[in-house]
């Protein structure tokens, strides 16, 4: 557990937090309304460093103002201590209530309990922690986004072949998970496929590398999956150029490409034959969904396993997770103006 002596939490508490956003709005999401000095939230972004969390904090606060929420924010930036201060921060300046997205699984653990000591309700997006008391976590089945990925591209070259895999970080659960998926849905249903399985923490610039090392030892390489599109598509597509490889959708050499994300540039990606097939994050529903269940928590609504309009929540090991849907973007479906990736893209 991290510990901060008394000069080192003072200064935590002063520089970590954002001051505060006074967000006014009708209100809504639960049963029951929390007294007007209970609407003060703790929002942890993970980092504000590209599209994906750009988009989501934006959206978030949005929804947060809908909700008749005040939301103190915190950016992690990618820092799993950061991220612990900053939350003991914004609950020394008043919030009641937390919702994050986490850096790294384990190391939140101290900081959720240090909230659960204080009973803070705390209500997870996108990631989820491996500890401490969470009154839900929104996200989208990770696990199945990247077996659809798989399968998507296992199909397309026969079930044959080699695969590069680039994967997230393997410390929250979001990056272990899109491994898990792909993998472990290559080796089931094809198992003729050589798949190199190499890690990026998703950092572009390890991706290129990788992408560099891996295609130059490996130059029959016929199908690559990105954990995520919008930190590797363009990386990885100017390794491709450099080495002779970069041919578009339809074209002779081509080699297939499967993400996740449906980011800003994943869409792009698509639409100019750099990327084949990406799984759309519902960013949209995990900024709804997040200030609508923080806000049943300060309003005392207890958790419930069931089906609902925005998918099922089911108890994962006594994690009560809502797992909202998610769409598969082809050529097709691109234009969407209902994905995130297109939201984004006209903000």
């Amino acid at each position: 557990m991290i510990r901060l002596n008394a000069r080192q939490w003072a200064l935590a508490a002063a520089a970590a937090v954002v001051p505060a956003m006074a967000l006014s709005g009708c209100g809504g999401g639960g049963s029951g309304a929390a007294g007007a000095e209970d609407k003060t939230i703790g929002y942890s972004q993970l980092s504000l460093s590209e599209p994906f969390q750009v988009t989501l904090s934006k959206l978030f606060l949005k929804d947060a103002e809908g909700q008749g929420l005040k939301v103190i924010q915190n950016n992690a930036n990618q820092d799993s201590q950061k991220q612990f201060t900053g939350m003991q921060s914004m609950v020394q300046a008043g919030a009641k209530g937390l919702v994050i997205n986490v850096v790294d699984t384990k190391a939140i653990i101290p900081a959720i309990e240090f909230a659960n000591k204080k009973n803070i309700p705390v209500v997870a997006i996108d990631s989820a922690p491996a500890g401490g008391e969470v009154y839900m976590l929104v996200q989208a089945d990770n696990v199945d986004m990247a077996a659809r990925a798989c399968k998507e591209l296992g199909t397309s070259i026969g079930g044959k072949g080699e695969v590069l895999m680039i994967n997230g970080s393997l410390k929250n659960s979001s990056g272990l998970q899109r491994q898990q998926g792909f993998a472990n849905c290559m080796k089931q249903d094809y198992p003729n496929v050589k798949l190199y399985n190499e890690v990026a923490d998703w950092d572009s610039a390890k991706a290129a590398s990788i992408a560099q090392t891996v295609l130059t030892a490996h130059p029959d390489i016929n199908g690559i999956y990105l954990a995520t599109d919008t930190l590797y598509l363009t990386p990885v597509w100017s390794v491709l150029g450099r080495l002779g490889k970069a041919h578009p959708a339809g074209q002779p050499g081509h080699i297939f490409t499967a993400s996740i994300d449906g980011s800003p540039t994943g869409l792009q990606g698509i639409k100019d034959g750099k990327l084949d097939v990406s799984i759309s994050q519902p960013l949209d529903k995990y900024a709804k969904y997040g200030a609508a269940y923080i806000k049943d928590a300060l309003a005392g609504v207890k958790q419930k396993e069931g089906d609902t309009d925005h998918g099922p929540v089911k108890n994962v090991n006594g994690l009560f997770t809502n797992f909202v849907p998610s769409d598969t973007v082809t050529k097709d479906n691109v234009g969407d103006p209902n994905l995130w990736g297109n939201l984004a893209a006209g903000n």
